[in-house]
């Protein structure tokens, strides 16, 4: 059998085509930068090339360190005493809303495993032991609690201090965030709290975003968990019905009352524990969040219910 293979002759160019080719073609105007610059199109100038990790600042003229920004700042050692050095700002704020909620399920537990507790007179040492072994678990004890003695846990006074004006507006976007929040619009309040807490990332000082931001967190986290969770607190409380959801006070347990005594606790706790830096702030805030809301219902449910006992200041030899 033969085969043939087609061949295409290829014409070359001719001389004049290429020039005329190569005058359609835009050639950039590029200074020639000496060894180790190169040109940078945005500031139009030959600038130094920098060692891996590091970027031209041109206020300084100088090679700096490309360090992170918002949520991917990193936690430094300070934060080993928590097992936390070394995570990212994101997931610390994370972090602290998830415990905020585990807390709560810790406190419930407990009471379910000896409902008692509820009846005999003992309720309020019961729930300092269980705050002490759960938060001595997450490396914040009595000896480095940052709040000050005479911290309320059941204060509701919305009280801003020491802030910059940035994170001043963020915190009060989240007071009227938990002030209008209502069952029907739950899911955008989730996804505006989300949107809410990236702006609180992105604020320049540490300290600072990790406090604002750890307030929007904790009242993400408390919103999710007590819309699927205060009914089994109901039961164990022994309220049955919604009515006591539908009360403002006594027995107020529902889910715009607790969150937004969450956010108040968190804000009380990060501002007042933030007076002893970014590791205050941030034991500060999940320490006031997480007590503002096991401590709330039983509050609530003390002052009416004769069946559940007084747990006022419950936490008054920490603070």
């Amino acid at each position: 059998m033969l085969s043939f293979n087609s061949c295409k002759k290829e014409e070359k160019k001719s001389d004049v085509a290429m020039q005329e080719e190569s005058v359609n073609k835009v050639h950039p105007n590029v200074p020639q930068c000496s060894n180790g610059y190169h040109w940078d199109y945005n500031l139009m100038q030959c600038v130094p090339n920098c060692p891996s990790g590091y970027i031209y600042d041109p206020e300084t003229n100088d090679c700096i360190p490309n360090e992170p920004s918002g949520g991917s700042r990193i936690c430094g050692a300070e934060f080993n005493q928590f097992n936390l050095g070394g995570y990212t700002l994101s997931q610390v704020i994370e972090y602290i809303g998830v415990k905020h909620n585990e807390y709560q399920d810790f406190i419930y537990n407990g009471i379910m495993a000896d409902t008692s507790v509820l009846t005999n007179g003992t309720l309020q040492a019961f729930l300092k032991q269980k705050t002490t072994t759960f938060f001595k678990g997450l490396g914040i004890t009595e000896a480095n609690n940052p709040l000050p003695g005479n911290f309320d846990i059941l204060d509701t006074s919305f009280v801003i201090t020491g802030y910059s004006s940035s994170a001043t507006t963020i915190l009060n976007q989240l007071k009227g965030i938990a002030d209008g929040y209502t069952d029907e619009n739950y899911f955008q309040i989730i996804n505006t709290l989300e949107n809410l807490k990236q702006q609180a990332l992105n604020l320049p000082d540490f300290t600072e975003a990790l406090a604002v931001a750890g307030c929007i967190s904790v009242a993400k986290h408390s919103y999710q968990y007590w819309t699927y969770n205060l009914t089994k607190w109901y039961a164990v409380l022994h309220l049955s019905g919604s009515g006591y959801a539908n009360k403002q006070a006594p027995c107020g347990i529902n889910v715009k009352k607790i969150g937004g005594k969450d956010v108040i606790g968190a804000i009380n706790g990060a501002t007042l524990g933030s007076f002893g830096g970014v590791v205050g702030a941030f034991a500060g805030g999940i320490l006031g969040s997480a007590t503002a809301s096991a401590g709330q219902v039983l509050w609530e449910a003390a002052k009416c219910i004769p069946y559940v006992g007084n747990v006022v200041r419950w936490l008054s030899d920490w603070f």
